[in-house]
């Protein structure tokens, strides 16, 4: 067996492998824009949808992984729901890390984002000096409320009464919806609009993504409640599949038990937030508007909830200016 290729050390977008979320109803619009704009950039990117179509067959205008869904998703959501962004990331960045092993980072995105490869490299460069060592993910960092996993307790709660009542079937109903929201309380979370992560943590990844974190999450949420000392047990089915988590939430749970070491873009002064240049549509083309968000912006490694052809076209236009002012 030949033995793997060395990592290689980042030095250029050749260097980071991204995989883009996307849906059939997006191909022909956001994922096109990706493309056409800072996708260009990156020729390790790959977008994953639930299918191609026979248009961007013919064409060859993305680079398109067709991801099939898991038949355990299938009998719960419809296979380009919101929720199918967990099954299309995690086995596209499965696949992704299998093809390509020597990559020093790898991405997965969303595709209402825009990248500024510039400063992307320095914030990546800043995360991890050594990334076949480090075990390091980075990008816009969030921790997950207190408030929060208490809202979707209650919720959930609420439900084990309606369904179960107040004796101990419900008692038991809550406790385990307790024992589920309990990790997740206080976690660091990297928001899910673009997560970047080392070849060090790739490799403590990689197992979790087509297993735990594409179909075994969804068990855990529908298993049978642990009852409490001389009851009976409760299953609770599908009770709480309003709730389940999404991809961000259960990658940042499985970098904390693994050891995967996070790093906020904003802690180097890089840019990774939402609502940008483009948003208010109106002023868009305004020469004199500026959004209070571009004061901090001086480096915008990652723009967020770019979802209309026209903030592409405004981002590409700035990225023009910024590469001739810098050479």
């Amino acid at each position: 067996r030949r033995a793997p290729a060395p990592v290689r050390m980042l030095q250029s977008t050749e260097d980071i492998g991204i995989v883009v979320m996307t849906a059939k109803q997006h191909l022909g619009s956001r994922s096109v824009w990706v493309n056409k704009t800072w996708g260009k950039r990156f020729p390790n990117l790959f977008f994953a949808s639930s299918r191609a179509t026979s248009q961007q067959d013919l064409d060859g205008r993305l680079r398109l992984w067709p991801i099939k869904a898991p038949p355990d998703f299938l009998e719960r959501f419809p296979a380009d729901s919101y929720q199918s962004h967990v099954y299309k990331g995690h086995l596209g960045l499965a696949r992704l890390y299998k093809q390509q092993p020597d990559l020093p980072w790898y991405c997965l995105s969303g595709d209402d984002v825009y990248l500024f490869e510039p400063w992307l490299l320095e914030a990546l460069q800043d995360a991890s000096s050594h990334p076949a060592e480090e075990a390091v993910c980075a990008g816009h960092v969030n921790t997950l409320p207190w408030k929060h996993a208490k809202e979707t307790f209650k919720w959930m709660s609420v439900k084990c009464a309606h369904t179960f009542g107040a004796d101990f079937e419900g008692a038991n109903c809550v406790k385990h919806a307790y024992d589920i929201v309990r990790p997740f309380i206080n976690v660091s979370v990297i928001y899910g609009a673009a997560i970047f992560c080392t070849n060090a943590a790739m490799a403590r990844l990689a197992p979790y993504l087509p297993t735990a974190l594409t179909k075994g999450y969804i068990h855990m949420w529908e298993s049978q409640a642990a009852p409490i000392e001389g009851t009976e047990a409760v299953h609770v089915g599908d009770l709480f599949r309003d709730y389940l988590p999404v991809s961000d939430v259960l990658l940042a749970l499985c970098m904390e038990e693994h050891g995967i070491r996070i790093y906020d873009f904003d802690d180097g002064g890089y840019w990774g937030g939402d609502f940008l240049p483009g948003s208010i549509l109106e002023n868009i083309w305004d020469p004199f508007w500026k959004p209070a968000e571009l004061v901090l912006a001086q480096r915008p490694a990652l723009w967020h909830k770019i979802v209309e052809a026209n903030q592409f076209q405004m981002l590409e236009y700035w990225y023009g200016l910024i590469r001739s002012l810098s050479d």
